[in-house]
């Protein structure tokens, strides 16, 4: 098997058709090429396009999570520090053919319930496209959220673009959990502050 014309894997086949799963190809797209030699010596190539990338589930597959407890506060910045209200989450993601993912997301706590859906379609030779939907509701408050993206391989580089926009009061968990907090301010040293024995 050829990746985009560099050998990535040689087997022993049996006669008849035969069938080769993970293959070395981590995402991305190209062409695959398939040489088959028979006990003649005889080559047989067969090209073929593929389009790996983790926003994609294979036909059937189903990935979910689910998230149940008190939100931590003030990550990375002070420690155990937890909300006193319970809040969850759930994600489930379905792979409906192999060119298309479906996905959805709920989070709930005292006050606020959240949900969206989602799909990434694989275009073969053109790359990923991915778009979702979320709304909120914070008391009488509602709000959406929307978000699309586009991912594709072009001349050897990966390119990726995507844009989020929120409409109305749009809130989730983390906005909820979020807790303003100050650093204490530290001044600058000039460059003269680190020439030798300038330093007290």
């Amino acid at each position: 098997v050829y990746v985009n014309n560099v050998r990535t894997i040689s087997q022993d086949v049996d006669s008849g058709p035969f069938r080769m799963n993970n293959l070395p190809i981590l995402s991305g797209q190209g062409d695959a090429s398939i040489v088959v030699r028979d006990s003649s010596g005889r080559d047989v190539e067969t090209t073929l396009p593929f389009l790996v990338s983790n926003k994609l589930l294979q036909s059937g597959l189903f990935d979910f999570s689910a998230e149940a407890g008190y939100p931590r506060l003030y990550y990375g910045v002070r420690s155990n520090v937890y909300d006193s209200e319970f809040a969850g989450s759930a994600s489930m993601r379905y792979g409906f053919s192999d060119r298309l993912t479906l996905e959805t997301h709920e989070e709930a706590t005292n006050g606020l319930a959240n949900g969206g859906i989602g799909a990434s379609l694989g275009l073969d030779r053109i790359g990923i496209a991915s778009a979702a939907f979320a709304a909120s509701l914070q008391g009488n408050s509602p709000g959406g959220q929307v978000y699309a993206a586009f991912d594709t391989t072009l001349f050897g580089l990966s390119i990726s673009a995507s844009t989020l926009r929120t409409i109305g009061g749009y809130n989730d968990l983390a906005s909820m959990t979020a807790r303003p907090f100050g650093f204490v301010p530290v001044g600058a040293l000039s460059p003269a502050a680190f020439v030798a024995g300038s330093l007290p």
